[in-house]
């Protein structure tokens, strides 16, 4: 009877880890969007200075956000990002970090236009 007690025991912590990592699809941390600023917000200063809400990122979003970011043009390096939300999502089992402003945003360490459809859907799941 022990026995069967440790089997249970284990293949419930197992499903339970298992379950738990695969519901790990990212995060967004973030300002809203609209805020005006007197002075560019840098991602480094986003990130340590400003107090940020936490939307989790579920799998539908990740797919669609991975989708986005593959359609956007790159901007040269001079473009300076505005920073509004930052964090990373998971993709195939690759985390892809990115740091956005309202017009440029930065997806592991390369620059690209925002465009109106990833603002309108960063919108969306920002403001559910």
């Amino acid at each position: 009877m022990r026995e069967y007690l440790i089997i249970i025991v284990y293949i419930l912590c197992s499903f339970t880890a298992l379950s738990c990592k695969n519901n790990d699809f990212g995060e967004v941390k973030f300002i809203d969007l609209n805020t005006q600023t007197v002075v560019n917000v840098s991602c480094e200063q986003l990130k340590t200075k400003y107090s940020t809400k936490v939307k989790k990122i579920d799998s539908q979003e990740a797919e669609k956000l991975f989708y986005l970011f593959k359609k956007l043009k790159r901007a040269d390096a001079d473009w300076n990002v505005n920073a509004r939300l930052f964090d990373f999502i998971k993709m195939d089992a690759k985390k892809i970090e990115f740091c956005m402003g309202n017009n440029v945003i930065i997806i592991e360490g390369k620059k690209y236009f925002v465009n109106d459809i990833l603002r309108e859907y960063i919108l969306k799941i920002t403001t559910k």
